[in-house]
């Protein structure tokens, strides 16, 4: 695993997955520093952080790495791919590693934890339509197409309805801030993220 604070927030469910299928899991995290090729919207030390990862993996050689393949923002457009994501992923590619590029979640221009607190979990602030805060289409599904090693890997779905991004979720917090996911909410989200998972690559359950 590579990349930033929100890769580390899916360990809660992605370790208990690890340990039923007998995966060792590497983690190379580093706070606002999603992985990708060498690019100016990154600082000089994530860019010097990434190469270094880059060749501890490839030295490594593992069957898959997993990394965050888009990039949420608070405004307009909302979500993209990470910024030299394809560059950054070429060598696994190359090398025959599976990627599993996990699509990010939404990140919000408030608090979400704060909104319930605030004004309820009802409150249609605290419920942004599912269309204003993530593209229709997710950014990787594309390159999905193009790379056969590459699998999209997109949980969207276990943290919002058809038409809402709700704040609460079964009585649990979705988030803890304005786009971390709670610690709690993630691991209700292990069943899901274990069939995604499996699901995309093809390996057996």
């Amino acid at each position: 695993m590579i990349g930033d604070s929100h890769a580390q927030q899916l360990m809660p469910a992605l370790a208990p997955i690890a340990r039923e299928h007998n995966w060792r899991v590497i983690s190379l995290l580093r706070n606002a520093c999603r992985y990708g090729a060498e690019s100016p919207s990154r600082d000089r030390k994530c860019n010097e952080r990434n190469k270094a990862a880059r060749d501890y993996v490839l030295a490594l050689s593992p069957d898959a790495v997993l990394t965050h393949g888009t990039l949420s923002y608070q405004e307009e457009p909302r979500e993209g791919r990470v910024p030299a994501y394809e560059d950054g992923i070429r060598p696994f590619l190359d090398a025959g590693i599976e990627v599993l590029a996990v699509r990010d979640n939404p990140r919000f221009p408030y608090n979400m934890f704060a909104c319930v607190g605030l004004h309820g979990q009802d409150s249609p602030t605290c419920n942004p339509a599912r269309d204003d805060v993530l593209l229709k289409v997710n950014p990787l599904e594309e390159l999905s197409v193009r790379e056969p090693l590459l699998h999209s890997v997109d949980v969207t779905d276990s943290i919002c309805t058809d038409t809402a991004r709700p704040g609460v979720v079964g009585n649990v917090y979705v988030y803890r801030d304005h786009d971390h996911l709670n610690k709690t909410y993630v691991e209700t989200m292990t069943p899901a993220l274990k069939r995604k998972l499996l699901t995309a690559t093809g390996w057996k359950g």
